[in-house]
């Protein structure tokens, strides 16, 4: 893709620091969930992506759905892909009073150590549709709708307003929109 538009690709994690910070550590674009976007940064919605739940393939108490009672029995796992993530502040918020029943007892930085992690445990991992099929292919694994209703999450590219009439750098969004849509299959 980098040569596509004679431009250098780097893949880098988001900090959990607020989206201007983000773009002043010199990222031209960025790909994300993102709440709070200043005037100073464009935003263009990619997809939206619902909440599901992943475990081994042959998880003894979980078949194709799981209940919400199962849910909280169970132990999770969560992935902070940085330092500042908090992956499960949003299916807290869903679960309201019974939040505190649901016991993360694994933390991993990488989704492909969690899917190994997932293929041999009991535990489950509450994520989104997209990426959790990325997972499947990783592993012994299956997704079962998510009991929590949690809201879906939309994910943008946001850039700093001074790109917005920078011809190459809305071809490289142009092309970041389509990859998406191919692999997640939502509209723009």
């Amino acid at each position: 893709m980098g040569e596509a538009f004679g431009a250098d690709l780097e893949v880098r994690s988001i900090p959990g620091r607020s989206t201007e910070q983000i773009l002043d550590d010199g990222a031209d674009v960025v790909l994300g969930a993102f709440e709070d976007v200043p005037p100073v940064v464009s935003q263009r919605h990619l997809f939206s992506d619902p909440f599901v739940c992943v475990v081994r393939a042959d998880h003894p108490r979980v078949r194709a759905a799981m209940s919400l009672k199962t849910y909280l029995d169970l132990h999770h796992l969560e992935v902070l892909p940085a330092p500042l993530a908090r992956p499960g502040l949003r299916i807290e918020r869903a679960l309201g009073s019974k939040a505190a029943q649901r016991r993360v007892t694994v933390r991993v930085p990488y989704f492909s150590l969690a899917a190994r992690v997932l293929a041999e445990s009991d535990l489950v991992l509450t994520m989104t549709r997209s990426f959790a099929r990325v997972l499947l292919e990783l592993g012994s694994l299956k997704v079962v709708p998510s009991p929590v209703k949690v809201p879906l999450q939309r994910f943008s590219l946001i850039w700093h307003r001074r790109h917005d009439g920078d011809r190459a750098h809305a071809s490289l969004r142009e092309a970041i929109a389509r990859i998406c849509v191919d692999r997640f299959g939502d509209t723009l």
